[in-house]
């Protein structure tokens, strides 16, 4: 099976059947590691293994060819799993390659994602300065958070100021 199939499995939600298939091409195809870790950190996160999909993020930043991208869904996943603090050292590091390749889509959606996770780890100034920050990148900014859907930026705003307020 190569990893396109793979990628066929998960669509069609196969996700142990997945697993297994890319634990067998680590096996067979260690010149392909990067791309099987991230097809199987894919799969664990769509079974609901978010522990798993993190460890294999884990295992990726330990391999040649790591991306921006890598460390955004890393730090993405690790929100929805509510693991703030590896999520704020990911999305350091993708504000950091950011900055320096002059990505903004990776800048703007990262900032605000920075700002959500200071928000969740009490440190209401960080998130607004992250979320201020943002906005001057992307004035409509607005992101995917757990249990909200799409949150733009104005209700970010008001959450971290409410929150701060002890409300």
């Amino acid at each position: 099976m190569n990893l396109e199939e793979i990628s066929t499995l998960i669509e069609n939600r196969q996700f142990d059947e997945a697993i297994n298939e890319c634990n067998l091409l680590l096996a067979k195809m260690p010149e392909e590691r990067i791309e099987i870790l991230r097809i199987r950190a894919f799969a664990f996160d769509m079974a609901g293994d978010s522990e798993r999909s993190l460890e294999d993020h884990e295992r990726i930043f330990e391999e040649e060819g790591v991306t921006i991208k890598d460390f955004y869904l890393a730090a993405f996943r690790a929100v929805f799993a509510a693991q703030f603090e590896k999520a704020r050292v990911w999305f350091s590091e993708v504000l950091r390659l950011s900055r320096e390749q002059e990505e903004t889509w990776f800048l703007s959606a990262t900032l605000f994602h920075l700002s959500y996770v200071e928000m969740q780890l009490n440190d209401y100034g960080k998130a607004i300065e992250y979320l201020n920050e943002a906005t001057l990148v992307d004035a409509d900014v607005g992101m995917p958070i757990p249990e909200g859907g799409i949150c733009t930026s104005e209700q970010l705003r008001e959450e971290i100021e409410r929150r701060a307020l002890g409300e």
